[in-house]
């Protein structure tokens, strides 16, 4: 049982960490589009 426990924690990590890395993505298109000339 631990060990599904441990791999339920380690899929979590993953997906939270994921969804950081998008949402950082997100604000450099942000800032990118704000220092670009449109």
């Amino acid at each position: 049982m631990v060990g599904d426990h441990q791999l339920f924690y380690v899929a979590t990590t993953d997906i939270v960490d994921a969804q950081q890395r998008i949402l950082q993505r997100e604000r450099d298109i942000d800032a990118l589009l704000r220092v670009l000339p449109c």
